[in-house]
């Protein structure tokens, strides 16, 4: 098991958005977003089959800053995170 620290992962959401976080910004469905950015040829990471969602780079996505911005000022010790 490998331990992501509080840094990395705000690091990452600084750097990256989820499809799901852009489409809860927007106001629209997960799917539709993400097929639209994709249909606009925005670069997403490719992620395992598994893995259901699509990651976009902040600066390719036209409101991705606004959308980091509008994002709730939470700090770690405010969010229950699971016991490791």
């Amino acid at each position: 098991m490998q331990v992501v620290s509080y840094d990395a992962v705000d690091q990452f959401i600084e750097r990256y958005v989820p499809a799901k976080h852009y489409a809860e910004f927007l106001g629209g469905s997960t799917r539709k977003v993400g097929d639209q950015l994709t249909i606009e040829r925005v670069p997403f990471i490719q992620m395992p089959e598994e893995c259901g969602g699509r990651i976009f780079r902040r600066s390719e996505v036209l409101f991705g800053m606004e959308e980091l911005a509008n994002r709730l000022p939470l700090s770690h010790d405010e969010i229950a995170w699971p016991e490791l």
